[in-house]
């Protein structure tokens, strides 16, 4: 965490400790919701803002090859908060049922 910070830091984030302990909890969390398929279109949706802030910050001016990762994670959000968690999903009421 304190190497995230650093890296934070170096980029001008504020409070760089707390900005990296809240995007590694934000993404830890999201990942789990993506895995079981509870509150995908929140978690997408915070990843979405998450990863909007990483490439204005940190990637606007690297190279395809080292932002990709972030825009690749962006672009999932983004379907993911469209279309949500599809029918084998936790939310989705057919499989409830």
């Amino acid at each position: 965490m304190l190497h995230f910070r650093d890296f934070l830091e170096g980029h001008g984030f504020p409070f760089p400790l707390i900005s990296a302990f809240v995007s590694v909890v934000a993404q830890f969390l999201a990942g789990l919701s993506y895995i079981s398929g509870l509150w995908i279109r929140f978690f997408s949706a915070l990843m979405i803002l998450n990863f909007l802030i990483a490439l204005a910050m940190v990637h606007m001016r690297d190279t395809y090859l080292n932002s990709a990762p972030a825009i690749h994670l962006l672009v999932v959000s983004i379907f993911l908060l469209i279309n949500g968690g599809g029918r084998w999903s936790f939310t989705n009421s057919k499989t409830l049922s």
